[in-house]
Formats: C-alpha cells, sequence, structure tokens
C-alpha cells in the first residue's frame, strides 16, 4: 500500500501487524525502541565476497533477533530487496506495522512498529540518497511519539554534509510536529540509526540541536495573529548513551570485538560510536495561547487559557548494546555477526 509522506511517498505493509506493546514492555506503559545497521549485501556479487559476508546468514539471524527482541520501535540501516524479501516472508510480519521508502535501491532504511502509524513520511536530506523514513505512533499509555530511522553520510571527509543533515532532518521533522499537533499532541521526537559521527567533536553538535526546531508562530493562534519572536519545539537532545552510560565508550564499530569488520577490511582499526538513539521531548504546553475577554458577572477583564493537553515527558530508562555477540554458526575460522555494526535497544518511560 502507498502511504503519502511530506515530500516523498513511501511504502506502508500492515499484513497481519497487531496492537500492543513490545515484549520488553508486557505492562504498557512504556516504549522499547532498537536500531541496527544491518550491512548491505551489495557486494556480494564479487566472486569470493559473498562466502565472507554470508548475507543471507545474518539477514535471517537477524530477522530471529529481533522477533526474540520484541520491541516496540526498530529502525533499520542498510536495507536491500534481499532483506525485505525476507522480512515479508518471517513471522515479523505478524507481529508488526513496516514502512519504507518505495524504492530501496540500492539500499534504505525500514522503520517497524507494534502500533499501528498515525502518519508517516520520507524526508529528502542535502547530499542524501537514503532517505530517512518516519512515523507518528500512540502507545497504549497514550504517549505519541514522532519516530526517525536515519542513515547519515559516511567517511571522516563527510562531517559538515552529517551536520546540515542532521540539522535539516530536526527542521523538517518540527514542521511535520506543527502540523500534526493541529489534531494530535506529539509529545517525544526519537531520532534513531547510524548517524556515521567520525569524529569525536562532532557530538558538540547534539548541544544546539534542538535550536533548529524553531518556529515562529503557533498553530492554535487566532486569525491575523503575528508573531515574529521564534521558539524551539524541542527540548535539548538526550543521547540516549551519552545519558544512561557516561563513563563507557559505548562504540557500536569496533574491530576489537567485532572480528567481522577485520575479515571484511582487515586493516580497519577505527573505534567509533557510530549509531546513536536521540530523544528529544516536545515542550509542555508550546502551543498554547491566550485570550483576554470581559467578564460581565465580574466587570473586569479576564485571561482565558486555551492549549491543548500538556506533552506528556518521555524520560530514558536503560540502554544497551544490540547484535553484539557472534553468531553460533560460523565457517571455519571466519567469524560471524549480524553486521559489522552493533545496534541498540533502549527503554523509555
Amino acid at each position: 500500500m502507498e502511504y503519502g509522506g511530506a515530500e516523498k511517498k513511501g511504502l506502508l505493509l500492515s499484513r497481519g501487524a497487531r496492537k500492543g506493546p513490545g515484549r520488553g514492555d508486557e505492562k504498557g506503559d512504556g516504549l522499547r525502541v532498537a536500531t541496527l545497521n544491518i550491512l548491505y549485501d551489495m557486494s556480494d556479487w564479487i566472486p569470493g565476497v559473498s562466502c565472507l559476508t554470508r548475507s543471507r546468514r545474518r539477514f535471517a539471524a537477524t530477522l530471529d533477533l529481533l522477533q526474540e527482541l520484541g520491541a516496540d520501535l526498530i529502525g533499520l540501516n542498510e536495507c536491500t530487496h534481499t532483506f525485505e524479501r525476507m522480512l515479508k516472508g518471517s513471522k515479523l510480519m505478524s507481529e508488526y506495522h513496516v514502512f519504507h521508502p518505495k524504492n530501496l535501491r540500492p539500499m534504505g532504511n525500514i522503520l517497524l512498529s507494534r502500533y499501528p502509524f498515525e502518519s508517516t513520511f520520507v524526508l529528502k536530506l542535502p547530499g542524501l540518497r537514503r532517505d530517512p523514513v518516519c512515523g507518528v505512533v500512540r502507545t497504549m499509555s497514550g504517549t505519541r511519539v514522532l519516530a526517525v530511522s536515519a542513515h547519515l553520510s559516511a567517511l571522516t571527509s563527510g562531517a559538515a554534509r552529517r551536520e546540515l543533515q542532521l540539522r535539516t532532518l530536526i527542521s523538517k521533522c518540527c514542521a511535520r510536529l506543527r502540523s500534526v499537533t493541529k489534531s494530535a499532541s506529539v509529545d517525544a521526537l526519537i531520532v534513531m540509526g547510524d548517524l556515521n559521527f567520525h569524529l569525536p567533536e562532532e557530538d558538540t553538535q547534539l548541544r544546539d540541536l534542538h535550536q533548529f526546531g524553531k518556529i515562529k508562530s503557533s498553530p492554535q493562534d487566532p486569525p491575523g495573529h503575528h508573531n515574529n519572536s521564534e521558539t524551539s519545539l524541542l527540548e535539548s537532545c538526550v543521547d540516549l548513551w551519552e545519558a544512561l552510560r557516561p563513563t563507557e565508550k559505548g562504540f557500536t564499530y569496533d574491530p576489537t570485538r567485532n572480528r567481522f569488520i577485520k575479515v571484511l577490511r582487515f586493516w580497519e582499526n577505527r573505534q567509533m560510536r557510530l549509531d546513536r538513539i536521540l530523544l528529544f521531548n516536545v515542550k509542555n504546553g508550546h502551543h498554547s495561547h491566550s485570550d483576554t475577554n470581559d467578564d460581565p458577572r465580574l466587570g473586569m477583564k479576564m485571561k482565558h487559557i486555551k492549549s491543548q493537553k500538556l506533552s506528556r515527558r518521555v524520560e530514558p530508562k536503560d540502554i544497551r548494546m544490540l547484535a553484539d555477540l557472534p553468531l553460533r554458526k560460523g565457517i571455519g575460522c571466519l567469524p560471524l555477526f549480524c553486521s559489522d555494526h552493533f545496534g541498540l535497544v533502549a527503554s523509555l518511560d
């Protein structure tokens, strides 16, 4: 089924998906989110490569892992048509709503949710072919979340491009938040995926990232009302690993732990925290406004507050690595992991 987006269309698959909390949150009063770069199979046609990457074996193990994990929201990067076909034939299709761009060539992002999507859209970012996929879901507790699965540009030389892409992503998501809050408030924005931060100093951009969610006026302002002041729709960015495990490096790309990296690139020694889960709470009462009217009963001016329901805060609870153990079945002495990346799984209240 095609589902229209803010900029581009994507495919929304909901075959047999049911509404309910993930197994990590059986009470339904929280949210469990996960992200993983699955490592594409695009190079498997090269002689000798497929016996090293063993993509179908890895993809099958990844699907089994996600099935066992049972997270509420899952963002996947580097997905190809091979993985998409395996996903459609897996048990996950009976438990998840799946959204991805219409064209996964050469690879793209996929977003899975146990809850029905209230809206979905695909973003276009400067200098990026693998478009982020976005969806608004409402949890059993009533919290509404805008989730984004993104995979930014790679390489050390791409730092400036990544910064522009991330700022544009936040700006466009907030424009979307402003439109959806006309009918229902969204409580938090979650951006997850391979953000490809190759340089330690790239972390500093997260401090002011919420400022790119500024809007000029509230959608609740009455006709003819003008507000030239700009205010951010979002609270400050929370990098969940940094917030919950500040003393741990959290490398999701680590040749010292993931020996599969050395199989693919024997010269690689860099340790990097490429994969992130970022949380932005939407500011409480941001769309409120007040009207001053005469109260004939008291003979005085009275201020009447009109506002949407105050946002529910989403708080980080815990986070850990995902897919960080080798698979049992390898070939000889060659190590095999689900990917050259480790993923992340986080619990939110």
